[in-house]
């Protein structure tokens, strides 16, 4: 791991993927040993698909999948000298969450109130008009709650839609 070079004279206000407050969280239903990542683009504090208990961080061309946010739940593993990752290994666990208020990094602006779309090739979030067509993205069912610049962590909710 690098020498750290910098040091922030203010806390973060968050954690990407990490819960944004102590509302209620839920999970993804899947069956017994489910919920692992079947490619290497799962991504913690991205959005993933889930189909047939498969979660992948592509949009499956074909058949029901459904959105769920990847919240950051210490599930990665490091071997000595490896750097850490948001990336999730492949057949790893993955806290696939369906509904609650997270910390997530958007692509472009994010005005509150905005609805998250998840990008269809990488999981990745980015703001728009509820029942917007975005290009490459799928409309989730989180909201922004504040506000973000590209680049930067808005806590998103899916309570109040």
């Amino acid at each position: 791991m690098p020498f750290q070079k910098q040091v922030q004279k203010t806390l973060a206000v968050g954690v990407e993927g990490d819960f944004a407050s102590n509302h209620m969280h839920i999970f993804a239903i899947a069956g017994e040993c489910q919920l692992f990542a079947r490619d290497k683009k799962v991504k913690v504090g991205n959005f993933a698909w889930l189909q047939g208990g498969a979660v992948t961080g592509t949009k499956p061309a074909s058949g029901f999948s459904q959105a769920v946010f990847v919240h950051r739940q210490n599930n990665a593993v490091l071997l000595y000298g490896e750097e850490g990752t948001l990336m999730i290994p492949e057949n790893h666990p993955v806290a696939a969450h369906v509904a609650g208020e997270f910390w997530g990094r958007f692509t472009a602006l994010a005005g509150v109130g905005k609805r998250v779309f998840a990008s269809n090739t990488d999981g990745s979030l980015k703001a728009g008009d509820k029942g917007a067509t975005v290009a490459g993205y799928t409309e989730t069912n989180f909201i922004v709650r504040t506000e973000a610049k590209a680049g930067e962590l808005a806590k998103i909710s899916s309570w109040g839609v």
